[in-house]
Formats: C-alpha cells, sequence, structure tokens
C-alpha cells in the first residue's frame, strides 16, 4: 500500500480529528523551565487499542506497519500483494 494513500480527504480528517476531540481524554502536562514551572504547548492523549474513529487509525496503523519496519525487527515486513 502506498503511504500516501493514508492522507485523508478533508471530509475525512475533520471527522477524524472531531472524533479523536471528542472521544480521547486530553491532559496537559507542565515543565521546570530555570526556576519556573510552565505549561507545555500542546495537548496529549492516548488512542486506545480498540479504534474510536470508524476504523481510520487501524487502517493507517496497519498500511504504516506494512511500510516500515518494527524497531523491533532488523528486516521491514514483507509487502502484501496488488
Amino acid at each position: 500500500m502506498e503511504l500516501f494513500r493514508l492522507i485523508p480527504s478533508p471530509e475525512t480528517g475533520g471527522r477524524l480529528f472531531d472524533d479523536l476531540e471528542r472521544s480521547l481524554t486530553w491532559r496537559s502536562e507542565t515543565r521546570r523551565m530555570y526556576d519556573h514551572v510552565v505549561a507545555t504547548p500542546r495537548l496529549l492523549a492516548s488512542v486506545p487499542a480498540a479504534d474510536v474513529c470508524a476504523g481510520i487509525l487501524d487502517a493507517m496503523r496497519a498500511a504504516l506497519s506494512l511500510a516500515t519496519p518494527s524497531p523491533r525487527s532488523p528486516t521491514p515486513p514483507a509487502r502484501a500483494s496488488p
């Protein structure tokens, strides 16, 4: 599978973002910078094993697994034939 096929359309990307925004528990973190504690400029969330976005993330995960080697594996996985 070609990696460019993982790029969602604007409509799918919008639905994906909305689903993630609504269904995940978001958190912020702080860090010490010099003598102050400051908020990091990002929100973080963990995506559960069960896909919350109608299979979109699972499809992306599977395609990326086919296209890239695992850090635990010295060789890339075999590609599926078209």
